[in-house]
């Protein structure tokens, strides 16, 4: 009997030691598995904020390249042509001056204009790619006195403009 009771306690400390290995395999594949999700998960969010961060970079390095632009734009044109009329009409004969300063006050002007009416936001209709277009065309066609015509299938998908897609 007490060979029996000996095997029946061995096979029963085996089937423990079965139980709590199937158990501990169990949990370390979950554990595992957990692990790894929360890793993946990590590296999208990481990825996500490195393209966001080059997102901003490239904004803020837009934004700096436009306002130089202007700046240059302000300086070459604007300002040089407002000095030249100031030194017209500051010589002894100004009165002969008259019209060209007048002239140049109003280029001026319209540099003004034209530079203000680029720094306003596109007017940009969503989902009608043939109206931006159009509008695009217009814009070009009074700045370069350029002609454009426009040749589009009715059928074209716009499902690009839509932020929400």
């Amino acid at each position: 009997m007490n060979l029996t009771q000996t095997a029946e306690e061995l096979e029963d400390i085996i089937r423990n030691y079965i139980t709590y290995f199937i158990v501990f395999d169990i949990l370390f594949f979950a554990v595992l598995f957990v692990s790894v999700l929360l890793l993946i998960r990590f590296l999208k969010s990481k990825k996500n904020l490195k393209d966001s961060n080059e997102y901003l970079l490239y904004t803020i390095q837009g934004q700096e390249a436009e306002r130089a632009r202007i700046a240059r734009e302000l300086h070459d044109t604007i300002a040089q042509d407002l000095r030249y009329c100031r030194t017209l009409l500051e010589k002894k004969n100004c009165a002969e001056n008259i019209p060209e300063a007048v002239q140049l006050l109003g280029k001026s002007l319209s540099d003004v204009r034209l530079i203000s009416y680029n720094l306003s936001p596109a007017d940009i209709t969503k989902k009608d790619l043939r109206a931006n277009l159009v509008n695009l065309c217009a814009s070009m066609a009074q700045t370069c006195d350029v002609k454009f015509r426009i040749s589009m299938p009715d059928d074209t998908d716009t499902s690009f403009l839509n932020e929400n897609d």
